[in-house]
Order: C-alpha cells, then structure tokens, then sequence
C-alpha cells in the first residue's frame, strides 16, 4: 500500500493543491474539515495530501456540468461531429483506473452518439475483452472504441492535456478529440501512440516496438501521419465490427474468443490436413506427403504470428489481417500512459490536477 501511495501521489496530489488555489485556503480548510495550517501544508508541498483528499475533489470535479468541469479556455469543448449513437466505449478494466482516464472519457461522451460496455474484476484481460466483444457485436452499433484503466486521452483541450501529461505538444495535437480524430481515418483498426511505462518505453505497436530507430523517430513527433502496422496494442483502439465478423468467419474454431491466446494457423493446418487425408480422390502416398509438408508450414505460421504467449493486441492484430483488416496507427494522436508518472513521448513527469486557464 505504501508503494502504491508513492506511486500515485505525485499525479493525484495535483488535484488537491489545484482545488486549495481554487478556492482558498480558509474555504478549502471548510471543504476538507481541517485546519487552514494543514491547509498550508499541503498547499507547499511539505506534506503530501492523503489519497482520500484527492477522491474527495475528484468526486466533487465529476458533480460538476461539464462546462464547469473542463477547463475554461473561452471557447467550449470538441464535441461528437456525428449523428446518432454508432460508438460503443469498450472500458475492460479490472478494479481501479486513473481519474484522469475516467475525467477524459467524460469530456467526451455524448448519451445520444456513444454507448458504453464495461466488464470489470477479471484478472485474464483476454476474457474481459472477449466478453465486451460479444456485447459490442449484439448491441449493433458500428464502433467500438477500447480504453484501458491507465490512458489519457486528448478530449478536445489542449491546455488541460498539456498540464496533466506534461507533454507540452502544439495545441492542434493535444486539442484533439481522440474519438473524432481516430474515426476521420475511416480505417476498420487504427490505434493513437502511446508508450511503454518505463523511462524509455518502447512505441506501442509493431515497427516502434522492434525498431530503435523508428522509436526515435516518433519521440520526436507527434506526426500527423497514419500508418499501417503489423499490430497497435489496444490501450485506444478504434475497431469496426466488420472486424470481428471477419474473425469469426476466418476463424469459426473461436467461438467470439477474439482476443484469447491460440495456436490458430497450427489448427487451421490440422483442419486442412484432415480434409485432404479423407480424400480418396488422391493416392494415400500424396495425401502423406502433402499432409507432412501443410504440418510444416503451419507449425512455422504458428511460431511466427500465433504462438502461445503472444499478447492478446498482438493476436488480435494478426487474426484481423488474416481476416482481410490492416492495422493502422496514428502517429498523432499520442496519448499518456499513467505509472509512476505519465509516460510518453518524452517520458516527462507531470503533477497533474486539475487546471483552470
């Protein structure tokens, strides 16, 4: 618990000194029901303010409309720039998230544009996602967008992306509406940039994950460039439900499993294989011989693309493209990747709270 304390403190600490400077010292002392002294404390940093303090100006932040809440920057906040609800938010996370991902999503969500699909608790992520997946396909809507517990994401104010993150990016990045942004691209799978939670994580998609010298390239972005991948992990992905229609019929062995770890090209080969050793049609010495030559083949596509251990953004990618569906990433719509601080392009901390301008 103490690690964890340490962990989220510096992030969460933002919250409680943004709301003291809001509204003063003598009527934050009232709001939190202690004295101005400690007040004072808390407000230089001398003591740093209990998790409980952060929850409270948080809870009290998400009562707000959300004009109120958002930052004033004199113009109002991006909105949905379409018709009727076609975007189902796909939330698969397990206990906890980042209030900053909870506050981002709220920013955004329209009631009459998005729907929302949550599946909470379950430690096996694959399960969490295959069972939203399910629920996505019924619910007939065209998109479904995934955000896991620790994104932040760009939501239509650049100067409340900036102070959060840290990241310090030109207004025409950080002041994206994420989903707007990712359905213009009109791609059935386009994931934002985001980077590993280390101090020099890796891009999170295929070319910047294995190559040093394309990492290096998108540090220095945000680029406004689409790309096609091998696979984008899935921490903001944007999936059509075309896709998971075309798993299924590529791959009817998963039985919705989308996202679940498996041997498939090994147990496509194997399928394969049976139906040509039940044809009579074909001497049995060709049948054994092409038979030995389909195992060798889909043991090799099977170590290559869906071994076991291979994780489930990186199946799902593969099975997609198998299906007929590129992968793409946007190299500018980078998003912040919370751990001991947010995590991106530069790696830079930030103290976060909450920001008026």
């Amino acid at each position: 618990m103490a690690d964890k304390a340490r962990v989220v403190a510096p992030i969460l600490s933002g919250l409680v000194r943004s709301k003291i400077d809001e509204i003063g010292i003598p009527n934050a002392a009232k709001f939190f029901g202690l004295g101005e002294a400690r007040m004072k404390h808390w407000k230089s940093g001398t003591i740093v303010p209990p998790l409980w303090a952060a929850e409270k100006v948080y809870t009290e932040l998400l009562s707000r409309p959300k004009e109120e809440a958002l930052p004033s920057t004199g113009q109002p906040p991006l909105a949905a720039n379409w018709e009727g609800k076609k975007v189902q938010i796909c939330i698969p996370w397990y206990k906890t998230a980042s209030p900053f991902t909870a506050f981002s999503l709220l920013a955004m969500f329209e009631k009459g544009k998005m729907g929302i699909i949550m599946n909470c608790g379950d430690a096996f992520v694959a399960h969490t996602r295959n069972k939203i997946a399910r629920s996505f396909i019924e619910s007939g809507a065209e998109w479904s967008l995934w955000v896991d517990d620790d994104m932040i994401l760009p939501m239509g104010n650049a100067a409340w992306y900036n102070a959060i993150t840290g990241f310090n990016l030109a207004d025409e990045f950080a002041g994206m509406h994420t989903i707007n942004r990712l359905l213009s691209h009109d791609k059935p799978i386009v994931g934002a940039l985001y980077f590993g939670r280390a101090s020099n994580g890796r891009p999170m998609y295929a070319e910047g994950a294995n190559s040093p010298q394309e990492a290096e390239i998108v540090r220095r972005g945000p680029i406004d460039r689409v790309k096609p991948t091998k696979w984008v992990a899935t921490g903001c992905l944007l999936i059509h439900r075309e896709v998971f229609l075309g798993i299924e019929k590529k791959f009817p062995h998963l039985k919705g499993n989308y996202f679940s770890p498996s041997e498939h090209d090994l147990i496509d080969s194997v399928e394969s294989i049976q139906k040509l050793l039940s044809d009579q049609s074909v001497d049995h010495k060709t049948r054994i011989v092409r038979a030995a030559t389909m195992l060798e083949s889909g043991r090799l596509l099977s170590n290559t693309n869906s071994r076991m251990g291979v994780g489930e953004d990186v199946i799902f990618c593969t099975r997609a493209a198998a299906a007929g569906f590129q992968p793409h990433v946007d190299l500018g719509l980078v998003i912040g990747h919370v751990g001991a601080q947010v995590y991106g392009p530069f790696n830079t901390a930030a103290t976060g709270g909450f920001v008026r301008v």
